[in-house]
């Protein structure tokens, strides 16, 4: 698990030492695999792993619409995980799996 912790940290380091604002590559590829690794560990070891396993929600007020009013990007055939929130004036990031633009889905309440 050491070589985990390791691949992990480094991938972290060289992300965090780039310069603000600088567009950065890709993350290594095997960096979510390695911290999910680490988060079981953690929750096998201590109980509680790294990222909450509590979910927060929204509920929507009586007689308006079901969404958060934030929208994320999804891939339109499913193929990869999409990305985090969409920006105002932001390009469409491609899938990874299809190569096609992501589309803006709204976060359903």
């Amino acid at each position: 698990m050491a070589d985990v912790f390791q691949r992990a940290l480094l991938a972290l380091q060289d992300d965090a030492s780039s310069v603000p604002g600088e567009k950065r590559g890709p993350r290594k590829p095997t960096l979510e695999e390695d911290l999910d690794a680490l988060d079981a560990l953690a929750r096998a070891q201590f109980g509680q792993g790294y990222y909450p396993t509590q979910v927060l929600s929204y509920t929507a007020p009586p007689g308006t619409r079901s969404t958060t009013g934030a929208h994320h990007w999804a891939c339109p055939h499913g193929r990869c995980a999409g990305r985090g929130r969409v920006r105002p004036g932001q390009q469409p990031p491609l899938c990874t799996g299809t190569g096609v633009p992501l589309v803006s889905t709204a976060v359903e309440a």
